[in-house]
């Protein structure tokens, strides 16, 4: 499952790549990390947070997140088995979205 996420989030990072020239340094790393699919980067759980602030600074206007079908990973999480270590990783992501 985190390998899903992680290249999820990956791709919605590739699609705003234009926003890499406009961070600074530490978030550029950070950045270049969850793209390449990381599996050591340990940040990924504020990954979509850190995006909408990018996107927010980058067009002067808050960003608003929509996450459709969010029940499907912990639906398929719940039947194989590990639902207590997907809830350990999705539910501070999405709680961090609410902020």
């Amino acid at each position: 499952m985190l390998t899903y996420i992680r290249a999820a989030i990956s791709k919605v990072y590739k699609e705003h790549r234009y926003l890499r020239e406009h961070l600074q340094q530490d978030e550029v790393t950070e950045f270049d990390r969850i793209i390449s699919k990381d599996p050591t980067f340990p940040a990924l759980a504020c990954a979509l947070q850190d995006l909408s602030e990018y996107l927010a600074r980058y067009h002067q206007q808050k960003c608003v997140v929509l996450i459709d079908e969010y029940d499907a990973p912990i639906g398929t999480a719940y039947h194989e088995g590990y639902y207590d270590k997907a809830m350990k990783f999705l539910r501070p992501m999405f709680s961090l979205l609410l902020k």
